[in-house]
């Protein structure tokens, strides 16, 4: 996959894009509300995971063509994001890292 590509994927049921600019919470164990319990990377990943398989981006705008809002989040930790899902779920996840004009984009290729 490319970063042309993933400014041009259609959000579906397999894809999923988030702006997610800076941090995000990896586990949802801090969040009090229900519904906001099920906004997390894990929460994310799961869904995903359960509907299939997918995409999830993580550093683009959400409407369509998608621009490189640029992420920091998990900067340096996104093998440690790899790990920590296959350890809690055996479910094992191929993080991708893009870059255009030093803004980063990446995504989580999920089985």
């Amino acid at each position: 996959m490319t970063i042309k590509e993933i400014k041009n994927l259609r959000e579906t049921e397999d894809k999923e894009v988030k702006e997610i600019k800076r941090n995000f919470n990896f586990a949802g164990s801090s969040l009090a509300d229900p519904v906001e319990k099920r906004k997390y990377v894990l929460g994310y990943v799961v869904a995903e995971a359960n509907e299939g398989g997918g995409l999830l981006v993580f550093g683009i705008t959400d409407k369509h063509p998608h621009v490189v809002a640029r992420t920091t989040f998990a900067t340096g930790k996104t093998g440690e994001m790899e790990n920590q899902i296959y350890e809690w779920f055996d479910i094992r996840v191929k993080i991708e890292k893009f870059f255009e004009n030093e803004k980063r984009v990446f995504n989580f290729n999920l089985p």
